[in-house]
């Protein structure tokens, strides 16, 4: 059971280049793997660049973004497992899952 987070420089798409970012296009800040129900020890860089969290389930999950993310309560969102999500992240953005 794990899940796998990648968080990088973000790139942007849709129409015109105008939509928010969506996928990692840029250097990696850093990727982890949370092997058991959890929080993860890294965060979102604090620089001043767009960044985006791309989470990979291995199992079923309730998952949480934020400073302090509680992914036992709501808000929390569903990821299948075999799914791969991308969401724009915030300056010191963490993840957790049960």
């Amino acid at each position: 059971m794990s899940l796998h987070i990648e968080c990088g420089q973000a790139g942007r798409g849709g129409i015109d280049n105008l939509a928010i970012p969506i996928e990692i296009t840029g250097t990696l800040a850093f990727t982890e793997t949370v092997t058991s129900a959890g929080t993860s020890t890294n965060a979102v860089p604090s620089d001043g660049k767009n960044y985006v969290l791309t989470l990979t389930a291995e199992v079923d999950m309730f998952f949480s973004i934020g400073a302090s993310p509680n992914a036992s309560t709501n808000p929390r969102r569903r990821l299948k497992a075999g799914c791969t999500r991308s969401f724009a992240a915030q300056p010191n953005d963490k993840v957790a899952w049960v």
